[in-house]
Formats: C-alpha cells, sequence, structure tokens
C-alpha cells in the first residue's frame, strides 16, 4: 500500500441563493436578480452579480415619488440596514433601466443589498431590498464528470412569454438552455440564419424572444452567449439545446451552414466538440461507454451545443457532418416528433445503423418517465454506458415529477421557468453515486484513449479498477478520497499521463488547485515509474489495495532532504520492519522498528525519489522520501 499526506486546503466558496425581495409599492416592477459568478475557482475567489430591470410602468413608488422624478439609479451594500455603501450607480432612462454589476468583497454568511432611487435634488429613496445568502461549497465538484452530475435546466427560457428577462439572465441562473430555431420565410433572405420562437407565429412576426434585446434572430442569441462566456472565463460548462423545428434544405440553412454560424459567433476554442470526446476511439458511444468524458473542472469556460427535434433531421445532421460536427444530437426515444412510449433508448427509431454510433445523448419526456419508465430499459442503460439523457416537461413540471426525474439520474431536467419552479430545492449541479466508482468489469477489458487533457476518475471514498488498459498517449487521472484499489488486470502502459490521487478535488492539477502556494510535495501524485513499479508488485498482481488513506501516518521531515531526515509517529508499527528502495526495486536501507522516532541517512545515495516501505501486523503502508 501507498500511503500519501493529503494537507488541508483552502475552502471553495459558492453561492446558494435564498431571494427575498421587497419592493415598497404594488405597482413597481422591479426585476431584482442574484448570480453566482465563479471569477478564479482556482483560487477560490467568488463574486456576486446582480442584475435589476426597472420599469417605467411604475405609477406609485414610496413616498409618492414618481419614475420621472428620478434622477438615478444606486445599489448600496448593507448591513442590516446599517452602514450602507454604494457599490454602483447608473443615469434613468425613458422607459427600462436595467444594469449589471458584481461585489467582489463578499464573505460567508448574509449579503444585503438594497436599491435607491435619488431624485433631481439629491434626495434618495430605498425601492427595493435583496438578501443573499452564501454557504461553502463541496470542492469534489470540480473533479465530477460532466456525465455523473444532474443540472437544473430551462426549457423555453428564450421564450419572453415563459420567462420575461432578457436571455443572458437565464444564463446566470442555470448553464443549461434550450433555444428553438425555425426557417425564414424567404429562406434566401437570411440565409444560413435562423428565426428564434416557440410558437408557430404569423409571416409579420417571425420572431419572438429575448435575445440580443428582444425578438433577434438565432445569431444574435448566439451573441448573447458568447458575451457571457467572455464576461466570466471560469463559468461552469454550457449546454445549448438547439431545438430544430424545421429540415435542413441543404443549401441556404444547410447542417455546414449551421455549424459555421456557431463557429463563427462562439469561437472554436470555446466549444467542446463531438471529436474532443472521441480521442482516438472509434466511435462517440466507445468513448463514452470508456467513461472518456471530461471533468467539470476542466470545462469551465466551455460551450456544448446539443441538437433536438425530429429524430428524421438529426439522422440527416449525422449523416452530413459525421465525425467533423460542431454539435452532438438527442435523438428522442420512440421515435419521431409524436413518440409515445419510452422504449429503453438503445436504438432511437428514425437513426440509421451507421449513425448510431453518434448518439450519446438522449431526449426525453416527464411523460416517458412517469408512465413507461422500465428502470432496466431506462436509467441502468444511461448509466451504464455513460450517456447523458435531458428530461423536459410535456405540460408543467411538478415538484414531484422532478423528484421522479433526479431518483431516475436524469442529467439535465428541463422545467419552464428556473426563476419561479422549485426555487427553494438546491438541484442544481448535484451529483450522481461519486462516493464509491468502478471502472472497468469483469467480462471484458476497458481502454482509456482520451487525448482531452485531464480526464479524471473521481470518487469521495474508493476508486475501483479491474480489467482497466490506459492507452499510450492518453489522459486519464484516478483522484479518491480514501482509497484506490487496482484489481488484477490494471495495465497503465509507457507513455500514459497518469496521476493517482488519494485527495479530494482541493489537491488536484492546476486550473483546480485552491491554494496555489501549498508544499507541492505534500499530496502529490505517483509519478509514471512509481505507477509502473506498484503495478509490478505483487500486491498490485493479488487485486489488494495499494493506494490507501490510512489512520494515522508517519511524519517524514524534513522532505525533500539533502539525505538526512527523520520518520516519527511510528507508534502503530512498533515491532514491524521498515524499508527504503529505490525506484528499480533495490532496498537500500532495512530495520525493525522498535522506536516512535527513527533518523535515517541516505547521503550516500544518488539524488532521486525513494519509497519507504513500514510493514506491521496492523497496517503495510508505503511513503515517498526525495533526495536532493
Amino acid at each position: 500500500m501507498v500511503i500519501m499526506n493529503i494537507p488541508k486546503k483552502l475552502t471553495v466558496i459558492t453561492i446558494l441563493l435564498f431571494l427575498e425581495i421587497i419592493t415598497l409599492s404594488a405597482n413597481a416592477q422591479i426585476i431584482f436578480t442574484a448570480i453566482p459568478v465563479s471569477v478564479n475557482i482556482a483560487n477560490g475567489t467568488e463574486n456576486v452579480e446582480i442584475s435589476l430591470i426597472i420599469s417605467s410602468d411604475s405609477l406609485l413608488l414610496p413616498n409618492n415619488l414618481t419614475y420621472d422624478a428620478i434622477s438615478y439609479f444606486q445599489i448600496e451594500k448593507t448591513n442590516g440596514g446599517l452602514n450602507a455603501r454604494t457599490i454602483n450607480s447608473v443615469n434613468k432612462t425613458d422607459s427600462i433601466t436595467s444594469f449589471t454589476f458584481t461585489d467582489t468583497e463578499i464573505g460567508s454568511g448574509t449579503q444585503e443589498y438594497q436599491l435607491v432611487a435619488v431624485d433631481g435634488n439629491g434626495s434618495p429613496t430605498i425601492i427595493a431590498n435583496q438578501i443573499v445568502s452564501i454557504q461553502a461549497a463541496n470542492p469534489e465538484l470540480n473533479c465530477v464528470k460532466l456525465n455523473h452530475i444532474y443540472r437544473k435546466a430551462c426549457h423555453n427560457c428564450f421564450d419572453p412569454n415563459v420567462f420575461v428577462h432578457p436571455f443572458p439572465i437565464a444564463l446566470g441562473i442555470t448553464k443549461v438552455v434550450e433555444i428553438d430555431i425555425h426557417h425564414p420565410d424567404n429562406l434566401s433572405s437570411h440565409p444560413g440564419n435562423w428565426d428564434v420562437r416557440h410558437l408557430l407565429l404569423p409571416s409579420f412576426k417571425r420572431n419572438n424572444n429575448n435575445c440580443g434585446g428582444g425578438d433577434k434572430r438565432f445569431n444574435f442569441c448566439l451573441k448573447d452567449i458568447k458575451i457571457y462566456s467572455d464576461s466570466y472565463l471560469e463559468h461552469d460548462p454550457m449546454i445549448i439545446y438547439i431545438d430544430l423545428k424545421d429540415a435542413f434544405n441543404g443549401t441556404t440553412h444547410s447542417t455546414s451552414s449551421l455549424d459555421n454560424l456557431i463557429q463563427n459567433e462562439i469561437g472554436l476554442s470555446k466549444i467542446y466538440k463531438p471529436s474532443d470526446l472521441l480521442g482516438n476511439f472509434q466511435t462517440l458511444r466507445d468513448a463514452a461507454n470508456n467513461q472518456n468524458w471530461p471533468t467539470l473542472g476542466n470545462l469551465r469556460g466551455k460551450i456544448i451545443f446539443v441538437l433536438t427535434g425530429d429524430n428524421t433531421i438529426l439522422n440527416y445532421y449525422l449523416s452530413t457532418q459525421g465525425n467533423n460536427a460542431l454539435a452532438f444530437v438527442a435523438p428522442k426515444v420512440g421515435g419521431g416528433s409524436n413518440a409515445t412510449a419510452y422504449n429503453g433508448a438503445q436504438e432511437p427509431d428514425g437513426i440509421w445503423q451507421v449513425n448510431r454510433q453518434y448518439i450519446v445523448f438522449y431526449n426525453l419526456t416527464d411523460e416517458q418517465l412517469r408512465v413507461s419508465y422500465n428502470p432496466n430499459n431506462g436509467e441502468d442503460f444511461m448509466q451504464k454506458h455513460g450517456y447523458i439523457s435531458r428530461v423536459y416537461e410535456d405540460f408543467n413540471t411538478s415538484s414531484n415529477e422532478y423528484s421522479n426525474d433526479i431518483y431516475h439520474k436524469i442529467n439535465n431536467i428541463a422545467i419552464k421557468n428556473v426563476v419561479d419552479n422549485f426555487s427553494g430545492l438546491l438541484m442544481n449541479s448535484q451529483l450522481i453515486d461519486i462516493n464509491n466508482i468502478t471502472v472497468g468489469n469483469t467480462t471484458s477489458t476497458t481502454f482509456i484513449d482520451s487525448k482531452y487533457n485531464h480526464i479524471t476518475q473521481h470518487a469521495s471514498q474508493t476508486v475501483t479498477t479491474q480489467n482497466l488498459t490506459v492507452l499510450s498517449g492518453a489522459h486519464y487521472n484516478i483522484v479518491a478520497g480514501q482509497e484506490v484499489d487496482l484489481l488484477p488486470g490494471t495495465d497503465i502502459q509507457t507513455g500514459a499521463n497518469t496521476d493517482i490521487f488519494i485527495s479530494n478535488c482541493e489537491d488536484y492539477i492546476d486550473n483546480m488547485r485552491v491554494n496555489p502556494f501549498a508544499n507541492q510535495e505534500q499530496g502529490r501524485a505517483l509519478t509514471k515509474q512509481e505507477i509502473d513499479w506498484m503495478l509490478k508488485s505483487s500486491k498490485a498482481n493479488t487485486g489488494q489495495t495499494i493506494i490507501k488513506q490510512p489512520l494515522l501516518q508517519p511524519a517524514i521531515f524534513p522532505n525533500p532532504t539533502s539525505g538526512n531526515f527523520t520518520i516519527t509517529q511510528l507508534d502503530e508499527f512498533a515491532g514491524g520492519n521498515l524499508e527504503i528502495v529505490n525506484l528499480m526495486g533495490q532496498v537500500v536501507f532495512s530495520q525493525p522498528i522498535n522506536a516512535t522516532t527513527l533518523t535515517i541517512n541516505l547521503a550516500h545515495q544518488p539524488k532521486g525519489i525513494y519509497l519507504i516501505k513500514i510493514s506491521s501486523n496492523k497496517e503495510n503502508v508505503v511513503q515517498k522520501v526525495v533526495v536532493e
């Protein structure tokens, strides 16, 4: 067994919103929204963004104040109404005043803000208050793979009849949204662009949405997404479901023109594409089956596009774009646009056999889950194969249906209004069974061949590998809170970029590390040489645990060392034996453990990493010491 000393790090903070909006006039229409902003998750820095929209149709404001009499607005941060501090202000407009600000000075507990109107004489009047509660987040979220979480999503957030705010505010509340796109009336008038609306409308009203200020075409919705992403570079990964309401025409509104529009507006570097999941696997399904999804932390700032719609339309997109597609597709189970039965989703109707290799997302309805759910075909199928599922409501999703979706481990659960529905339930970015994970299976070998950096298999307690081969050139890392079991058949090939940690995600790779100044030797990942050495040992071959977090670890100091060092806390190992071996497996020091403290001199040995093997009738451990 290899024992690793894991230091405690700073706690990442996220913001859980419990909004209390107090408007002092029944007629005042003030929308006051708080958004969590991850400015730099690596260093644990989090801010809160406040967005306000003030409508001029307020007939009466507090103290008989009229909208016309207001000169400007300001936002103040308060402490229970005391010591108010102005942190932003904006001039009033004729009709709708809106502004957004970011508060960078936050801490744990409650943050209180108030909106103040200032008239032409400089007299302030408090219009509304808001309370934001901040709690500590689970840093393990960064290590969880995209297909191991579920998130509250928005269905039709682009529709002003459903979501009355500008579209970017929806992106601040949830990173999983949907946009319906239609052909323009005249296909040649707006080549490569689409109209955006929910319902079929007369030709004089082809757009009905809240993108780009309202009633804009699809490119403006993409611009909103790009502006938001550029403003908050470390945002959680977005999943944008694009519901295709019309078939591609092959010319002015072709599959390639859709991809080109998305690429031109968003930028290729921001998009996580099917080819990124594919790596060097033969098919996307192979990649998903082999847990090739990246982690939430490594997808920060990324945007994923997923096409939905009639399966025959999706099939045409796959036939023309193939492995070069910019977007994933999520077919409906049970067939075309009038799907009625949940048939397990293994082979969706309307998708040709040759194109089924690209299907790693699935599109369901609450009605299908509620009436026809079959656990052997549904949840087990999705989870077993590493696919990502989406559910949208047939009518109005109830809290019972929503809880049912969570129970069935649906990844993206779409409701109509993410602001009003179920706001009291903490259902965003929750974990799905990450306490104990087994990679590989007993019947065949699982191959990891990812070329996407820092693919991470994480569990808060134990990660077990069996019949797992990490191929040369692949990036694959294992992080477990307590224990990593490498069972027989585990093969990490030479040239594989693999780290193994006993840790929580706080200690992991640089872009997830909370404290960049922590001692880099403590909690350090095993080197490739060390992993190779352990895999060749008898313990790996007999399937025993080779990495485990002990109840009490011996302490080594100084480490690194010039050669002389001391090992303490050997009480539990009295009567055992201590050996020091080099990475070639040669024993360079051996001594019975007959004291609680031992002083050792390796100054005569070459510089490098040595493994300290301690064996006793209670515990067997291995630690590292660096001689430099």
